[in-house]
């Protein structure tokens, strides 16, 4: 069985077996191939078939019987009268994060790939709220993605804490279920700066806004990792190499506060805490006559479509929204049905993504 996932081969096994059943390949009331028959056809061994077969087991989908194949059966949802392959993506506020669309479009390719639909729910809209409410125990589960600190009455948010099977997509300030899929946000960090430090920078700038990094606990983590990778690397931590602005200068002087951080201090890099932040540093550099990377060099980080259409084209860590989709999706469907599942968080390993806006092989000062 070709592995292209980094999932384990029974998890791989069982979703190619839940694939059949979903599609009509084993009907219900069919037995499944033998042990021995699986184990020929996966190219796995029997303790990787009673895996994936005992997962399917537990979810309702086969019976297993001493002595016979496991038989084909309906879900347990559906075996209740509840429609069994519906999950919800609950969106908390809407989808400003450009990660959160590409992970939506991602499990939504998924889920029909396994035979599940997706039912987008804007949580802000009452009505909409009202009857996924009503209907939630049609679903397996759901999926969020964005959670306000201000926009839901407290009742709305006790409503959705005890919503069964909930799964995060990312962290955010405000957590809905202890139970979710994020990228290794610091390992993202130390990629840029290692990889700055290799082509001869010295001297980083990490470049922010502060409304940003206190509502969403990632952009700390980058930061932080940031700072902790240069001082493994025998950079010291000078704060005046962390430039985290206040939304009203992000928004109105970052031109003149770029200009006078440049004129004061040395900078050869600066890393961003997101593509989007590092077009808008790309442009304020070039209005003040900053030639990136000829002058500069420069890192974004989320791996945004548009960090690839600058001049220069944008080097970034690259969150890779199809493995965190397929990740939640599988965490979801394997919690399905199970009574208080022990919490369970993922971490997906990031890309660095090298195009054009780094300067490669500086000299080290002397």
């Amino acid at each position: 069985m070709k592995d292209c996932s980094g999932q384990p081969k029974y998890q791989q096994m069982k979703i190619e077996l839940l694939k059949k059943i979903r599609i009509g390949a084993y009907l219900p009331g069919m037995f499944l191939p033998s042990e021995s028959e699986l184990m020929e056809c996966y190219k796995v061994g029997r303790n990787t078939v009673r895996a994936a077969l005992g997962e399917l087991a537990a979810e309702g989908y086969v019976e297993k019987h001493r002595g016979q194949a496991s038989r084909v059966c309906a879900p347990r949802a559906a075996r209740k009268g509840k429609k069994a392959n519906r999950i919800a993506w609950l969106d908390l506020d809407r989808i400003v994060n450009p990660l959160y669309f590409e992970v939506f479009k991602e499990v939504s390719s998924y889920a029909i790939e396994l035979g599940y639909t997706v039912d987008y729910i804007s949580v802000m809209n009452s009505v909409v709220l009202e009857h996924f409410l009503k209907e939630q125990d049609s679903y397996l589960g759901s999926l969020y993605s964005n959670v306000p600190d201000i926009h839901l009455p407290k009742s709305r948010m006790q409503q959705l804490y005890e919503l069964p099977n909930l799964i995060g997509i990312d962290q955010n300030s405000t957590m809905l279920s202890d139970s979710y899929v994020l990228t290794d946000n610091a390992a993202g960090a130390s990629m840029a700066v290692e990889y700055l430090l290799e082509q001869g920078h010295r001297k980083i700038l990490y470049f922010a806004s502060l409304s940003s990094t206190n509502t969403y606990p990632p952009f700390l983590t980058r930061q932080l990792a940031i700072r902790e990778t240069l001082q493994k690397n025998g950079i010291e931590y000078d704060p005046a190499y962390e430039l985290v602005l206040s939304e009203k200068d992000a928004k109105l002087n970052i031109r003149n506060i770029m200009k006078k951080v440049l004129s004061s201090q040395k900078v050869d890099a600066i890393i961003t805490n997101s593509d989007s932040w590092a077009i808008t540093t790309l442009f304020a550099l070039r209005s003040i006559g900053v030639k990136v990377p000829n002058d500069i060099s420069l890192i974004g980080f989320d791996g945004w479509w548009a960090s690839g259409q600058t001049i220069p084209s944008l080097t970034t860590i690259r969150q890779p929204a199809e493995k965190i989709a397929r990740s939640a999706l599988d965490l979801l469907l394997r919690r399905a049905g199970r009574k208080n599942p022990f919490p369970e968080q993922i971490l997906i390993k990031p890309e660095l993504i090298i195009r054009d806006s780094v300067k490669l092989k500086l000299k080290s000062e002397k």
